[in-house]
């Protein structure tokens, strides 16, 4: 019931940034902006430090909480709601969409125009009444944040990313430097943060900002997984969390204008077969084990829609659907992790969770998936899937034992390092040089 009004009560706010843009009124936006501004009360926030607007995104905020775990901040955050600009650009800019903001028609460079000079007038008001220093995103390819960049360096607002993007396959890779280099505009923020090498050297070699404006960060959330203890008790259920697979960028794209330019030219495995058979499979468990076994099918929020076989299959009891825009807690409280390409499997990992990746179309061709072997159990077949989530639920000492395997360890810290820069648990440090100095 308390997320269903504080849904309502976003929705309300949203409609009133959109009738400021309706009725053009800078001040009325600006108003209902301040008026929403909220400390982030798990960051011990500085009394008297520079203040910054967080422009939330789950998983990215939870980066910054977590760097800030064991110390208090030098600045004041305040979270501002993302989908705040993300009204705002809409109104502006209809047709124009993440990662693809270069303009190739005409009418854009007005629509751009309007859209910056009306962002102008709403963060002028903003930082003459708030002092804001500094404002954070987690996206360099944001379509909204483009224009913010230019706003932010004409009004002296230190936009700082943290790209919390990333973690791609090599085919990913060979698209995404295309797409950061002749799909979108050069970077004007103060600086980037990255999770891993693989992404700085994207972005360096796309040459959309320097090489000075880039740092290497690494995952500060890697820190908490691993500290989580085994939920693992002689008499508890098993818990088992499955990640809905979402298409990702520079793999699917469907165009709905002709200004959009697909340039997506390696795919990545199509997971759709493999996800349906999959769940078919734990409801099937689900059903044999009723008192030994939960699963939670976890579906991106505001992202994408569960899959047609829950509208065909009759769910039990102990297979739950979820909506939720973070990971963190279902990570938490789990004991086996399922999903695909995805942070999901690098933080499992973290979270010493058994990992498991079903692949049921054919051999893995790992030019074309996360390379995660040696830590995360690849099953290649729905027979072999169930066997082996059969053998967890019937044998706990197998769940807790997993992680004394030397040769799973040092591939779980190859794993880590590569993906999250993170295998040495300082990337909190890093996180708080980050935010806090040469700024």
């Amino acid at each position: 019931m308390k997320i269903f009004f504080k849904t309502i009560i976003l929705n309300f706010f949203f409609q009133l940034i959109y009738l400021g843009c309706v009725i053009d009124s800078p001040k009325f936006v600006s108003l209902i902006i301040r008026l929403s501004l909220r400390k982030i009360k798990l960051i011990n926030n500085s009394l008297k430090g520079k203040k910054f607007l967080v422009l939330h995104k789950a998983n990215g905020t939870e980066e910054i909480i977590n760097a800030y775990r064991k110390k208090k901040s030098k600045n004041i955050y305040y979270e501002l709601k993302r989908n705040t600009l993300k009204t705002i650009c809409n109104y502006f800019i209809k047709d124009l969409i993440d990662y693809n903001y270069k303009s190739y028609l005409k009418e854009h460079d007005q629509k751009k125009s309007d859209y910056r000079m009306f962002l102008e007038k709403v963060f002028t008001d903003i930082k003459s009444k708030e002092q804001i220093y500094g404002i954070i995103n987690f996206n360099i390819f944001y379509k909204s944040d483009f224009e913010l960049a230019k706003v932010c360096k004409k009004l002296n607002i230190k936009l700082i990313t943290f790209h919390k993007e990333g973690i791609s396959t090599p085919n990913q890779s060979e698209n995404l430097i295309r797409i950061y280099k002749n799909l979108n505009d050069k970077y004007l923020g103060f600086k980037v943060g990255v999770t891993n090498l693989e992404e700085k050297k994207r972005i360096t070699k796309s040459k959309i900002c320097k090489l000075n404006q880039v740092y290497l960060i690494g995952s500060p959330k890697i820190n908490y997984f691993y500290n989580l203890r085994s939920n693992v008790k002689e008499n508890s259920k098993i818990s088992i969390v499955f990640f809905q697979y979402t298409k990702k960028r520079g793999n699917f794209l469907k165009a709905k204008s002709k200004n959009i330019y697909k340039d997506y030219r390696k795919r990545d495995h199509d997971w759709d077969s493999t996800e349906t058979k999959t769940i078919k499979s734990l409801i099937d468990i689900c059903k044999k084990f009723k008192k030994e076994v939960q699963v939670v099918f976890k579906i991106r929020e505001n992202t994408w829609i569960k899959p047609n076989i829950f509208e065909r299959v009759k769910i039990p009891d102990n297979f739950k659907l979820i909506s939720s825009a973070s990971s963190f807690w279902h990570l938490k409280n789990s004991d086996v992790v399922i999903s695909y390409n995805s942070s999901t499997l690098i933080e499992g990992l973290a979270a010493k969770k058994i990992v498991v990746m079903p692949y049921f179309s054919k051999k893995i061709d790992w030019n074309r998936s996360l390379d995660v072997r040696g830590a995360v159990k690849v099953t290649t077949n729905q027979h072999d899937f169930k066997k082996y989530i059969e053998k967890i639920i019937t044998s706990k000492k197998y769940l807790s034992d997993f992680y004394k395997n030397r040769k799973i360890m040092r591939s779980r810290k190859r794993i880590i390092q590569k993906y999250f820069f993170n295998s040495d648990g300082k990337a909190d440090i890093r996180m708080l040089n980050f935010l806090e100095k040469n700024i």
